[in-house]
C-alpha cells in the first residue's frame, strides 16, 4: 500500500506548521499528531478526533490508522515520521496498554503535570486550535528559508557555530525559537548507539547525522565545560538566549549582517576577534 504524502504545493506549509508546534507537553506533543495525520494521512478533523486507541495498528516497522466508521472505513499506512509522533504523544500521555476503545487524542490540562484526561476533542476545539497553529506558523521562515540561510553560513567563528546549530535544530529538529531557548545540555545525549535529543515532555529523539555533527562542532567550540542543566544556548552573561535573540538572529542573518562585534566578546572572550591584543606597558615582548 502506498504511504500517502501531503500535496506538493502544500508541502512547505505543513512542515512550517509541524516545525512551530512545540513538544514540550502533552497538548503540543497531541496536536503535531493531530496535524500530521490531517496533511499525511488524508485524515479529516472529525475522524481524527473520534480514533480510538486500537485505531493506530503499529506493526514494528510499519504503521497504519483506521479512519472513518461502519461502511466508510479505509486502512492507511502512515510515513514513518507520522508514526513517530503518535508513539511520542502515546508515550508521554502514558496512555499506553489502556482500554483499546478509549479516545487516542484526548484534553489534556495546562501544564505537563497535569496531565491528561478521559474526556475527548471536540471537532469544533481542534479546528480552531489548528487555525491557531496556521496563523502561528505563517509567521516563522519556511524550512527552504531555513536551509538557505544554513549554508550561508561559514566560518569557524564562534557565532558561526553558534548559529549553525539553532538553524540545524529548527531545520532537521523541527524546534521552535522558544523550544531552543529552554534546552539545557543534558538535552543532547551522545551514550547509546546514536546521539539523542530531549526537546520536551521528556521525549528523545534521534538525531540526524548532519544535525550531530552542527551540535558537536558547536559543543566543541565551547569545550562542554558547562554543567548538565546549565543554557545550551547563551545569550549575555550567562543566562539563557532567548527567543527574541534567536529571530533577531535570523532576522541579521537574512538581511547580511554579521554578529557585533561586542557581542561575540562578551560570548568568547578575549582574542575572539581574531585581532592582535594590544601589549601592556610592563610587556617585554619584542
Amino acid at each position: 500500500m502506498d504511504v500517502p504524502a501531503a500535496p506538493i504545493e502544500a508541502e512547505d506549509e505543513v512542515q512550517r506548521i509541524i516545525g512551530s508546534i512545540e513538544p514540550r507537553n502533552v497538548a503540543g506533543l497531541r496536536d503535531r499528531a493531530i496535524v500530521a495525520l490531517i496533511a499525511y494521512a488524508g485524515a479529516s478533523v472529525q475522524e481524527v478526533v473520534e480514533m480510538r486507541i486500537r485505531d493506530y495498528l503499529d506493526g514494528g516497522g510499519r504503521a497504519w490508522v483506521q479512519l472513518g466508521v461502519l461502511d466508510t472505513v479505509r486502512l492507511i499506512e502512515i510515513t514513518p515520521r507520522v508514526r513517530e509522533y503518535i508513539e511520542e504523544y502515546i508515550t508521554a500521555a502514558n496512555i499506553r496498554g489502556e482500554d483499546s476503545f478509549s479516545l487516542l487524542f484526548r484534553m489534556t490540562g495546562n501544564y505537563w503535570n497535569r496531565g491528561i484526561y478521559d474526556k475527548g476533542i471536540k471537532p469544533r476545539a481542534a479546528e480552531k486550535s489548528i487555525r491557531d497553529r496556521i496563523a502561528k506558523a505563517r509567521e516563522a521562515l519556511s524550512p527552504d528559508e531555513v536551509a538557505h540561510l544554513l549554508k550561508s553560513i561559514r566560518g569557524r567563528a564562534f557565532a558561526n557555530r553558534r548559529d549553525r546549530a539553532i538553524l540545524g535544530l529548527m531545520l532537521y529538529a523541527s524546534a521552535s525559537p522558544e523550544t531552543i531557548a529552554r534546552l539545557r545540555m543534558d538535552a543532547y545525549c551522545l551514550g547509546g548507539d546514536r546521539p539523542r535529543l530531549r526537546l520536551g515532555a521528556g521525549v528523545l529523539r534521534d538525531v540526524s547525522e548532519t544535525l550531530a555533527k552542527l551540535l558537536d562542532d558547536y559543543l566543541t567550540a565551547i569545550h562542554w565545560t558547562a554543567e548538565g542543566r546549565s543554557p545550551l544556548f547563551r545569550g549575555r552573561g550567562t543566562r539563557s538566549i532567548t527567543p527574541v535573540e534567536i529571530r533577531r538572529m535570523i532576522e541579521n542573518r537574512r538581511a547580511g549582517r554579521r554578529p557585533r562585534l561586542a557581542s561575540r566578546i562578551l560570548t568568547e572572550g578575549p582574542g575572539a576577534t581574531g585581532r592582535s591584543q594590544p601589549s601592556t606597558p610592563g610587556d617585554s615582548r619584542r
